[in-house]
């Protein structure tokens, strides 16, 4: 099977040594590249050869930075959880036999470093175009310059990713089963917030209401999202965005210091504990609920900073709520003492980004800091007590799925896809964004109440292992993948 996968390499024009690809996207590689290693494990023990490997220095390959650490971090979380690691292998057999090649396809204005592949299984394939055949053009020279590099990849199938730029449009007018999967709804962002500059948006808007209906089917990365597009795509599959595998260890070490915790101080600091609790079964837990396996084995005294510290991950604007956010946990600051650290992507350039930085000044516990990579969010993750996500809109937010990975407690709001990722009370809290009173007191629980965020963290940090891990986001999209290519041939057999 051979898939050319459609996605922006978020280098621009920074002359960084690897490509750079979005949170989900890279997972999803991630996943694929993971099958490749399977499926070459299994064959090597049945045919009794050695196993191939596409690490000539003993590391993995480069992705953003995070590729090596990502996949060494996955196939680290991989072994706590015997389940997962027996589907993986599984299916691995099934797909053994026919082998997955992914060649990525990056359209960018200048000519970046340039690697042949990005895993045994992964591709990477560069065209650089003329700053003005993109969106000026309608995107004109993504789509001839992607309609003459599949004509030679001669794909089985095409997958774009997003529509915020040239990667669906560039796959509606190719002649071969395609699918997209849709990371923002820009039909329904602009509606909520509409974004600047806004003549970019509304012609990408108007490209992703023209493209939708081309392809084959559309990948919802969240019922929301199929809501909204049903009523222009052919066929669609909800599957949420893959996470970063590395996030699941980090998950494990801290389920396992708030279990450790909540021991202490269920049972007087880990003195007279019963051999139940000794065994990993909490207060209110079954055996099954004490998952992973290595948080329960190997749990350590809490690590965790005091006071507290929020985390809010977004880009710095009305959609993301963060100033009606701060305004709502000012009182709470007369209880309770704790930090709250803004990462993302902000300027006082409008009125929302005055009205933030105006408050950054004004409230000393509120620190702005700036765009992070994986690395440092992942660091920051090890010492957050909470993750906040106020947002107006959202669909799949990549923050709260790594947070949830992470084991770090969510309180995201009540809105758009947000619901199929947080069901309130189980694996976190679900807020009102237009309720001051709403947010105030989820923070309220969650500081008042520890017993209930290690509960939330342990639960979500289970369910984010069965749903969001990369190898079983990755076995979805083969699913679809293999489902979109029959059907192609049954319709080409029942014409001829």
């Amino acid at each position: 099977m051979r898939i050319a996968f459609l996605v922006v390499d978020d280098r621009f024009d920074r002359p960084l040594p690897t490509p750079f690809f979005g949170s989900a996207p890279s997972a999803l590689l991630e996943g694929f590249a993971m099958f490749a290693e399977k499926s070459e494990e299994m064959m090597a023990e049945g045919g009794g050869g050695e196993r191939k490997t596409s690490r000539a220095d003993g590391e993995g390959p480069g992705m953003g930075g995070e590729w090596r650490v990502a996949s060494e971090g996955a196939r680290e979380a991989e072994c706590g959880n015997s389940e997962l690691r027996n589907s993986i292998r599984d299916y691995s057999s099934a797909i053994a036999a026919k082998r997955i090649e992914v060649h990525v396809i990056c359209c960018t204005k200048v000519a970046l470093p340039t690697p042949e592949k990005l895993s045994e299984n992964i591709w990477y394939h560069q065209i650089v175009l003329p700053h003005w055949t993109f969106l000026r053009s309608g995107h004109l020279g993504p789509i001839l310059g992607v309609r003459k590099l599949l004509k030679r990849l001669e794909p089985d199938l095409v997958h774009a990713q997003g529509t915020e730029r040239w990667c669906a449009i560039s796959a509606a007018l190719a002649p071969y089963p395609k699918v997209l999967t849709i990371h923002g709804n820009l039909r329904l962002i602009n509606k909520v917030t509409p974004m600047e500059p806004k003549w970019y948006w509304k012609a990408q808007e108007f490209l992703e209401t023209t493209a939708i209906p081309k392809f084959d089917g559309v990948v919802c990365i969240t019922n929301y999202t199929q809501q909204n597009v049903s009523d222009l795509a052919k066929k669609t599959w909800v599957i949420p965005n893959a996470v970063d595998g590395s996030f699941f260890p980090l998950g494990e070490e801290r389920v396992g210091e708030l279990k450790s915790e909540k021991l202490k101080v269920e049972s007087g600091k880990g003195e007279g504990r019963d051999e139940k609790e000794g065994s990993g079964e909490l207060r209110g837990e079954t055996a099954s609920d004490a998952h992973p396996p290595l948080a329960t084995r190997h749990p350590r005294p809490s690590t965790l900073p005091l006071p507290p510290i929020i985390l809010v991950v977004a880009h710095i604007q009305s959609r993301k709520n963060q100033n009606a956010f701060i305004d709502a946990i000012v009182p709470l600051r007369e209880k309770h003492q704790f930090r709250v650290r803004f990462f993302g992507r902000g300027a006082p350039t409008d009125e929302f980004g005055k009205g933030f930085f105006d408050r950054m000044e004004k409230h000393s516990w509120c620190s702005f800091e700036g765009m992070k990579g994986r690395d440092e969010l992942r660091e920051a993750f090890k010492s957050a007590s909470l993750l906040v996500l106020p947002s107006l809109e959202d669909n799949c937010p990549m923050s709260v799925l790594e947070a949830m990975a992470a084991g770090v407690p969510v309180i995201a709001s009540n809105v758009g896809g947000v619901p199929d990722l947080v069901t309130d009370g189980l694996n976190g809290l679900l807020c009102d964004p237009l309720s001051q009173v709403s947010m105030r007191s989820c923070v309220e629980r969650i500081f008042s109440e520890p017993g209930l965020s290690h509960r939330l963290a342990a639960q979500a940090h289970r369910l984010a292992w069965e749903r969001f891990h990369p190898t079983a986001i990755a076995k979805k999209h083969l699913e679809v993948y293999g489902e979109v290519i029959e059907g192609k041939k049954l319709k080409a057999e029942r014409r001829n």
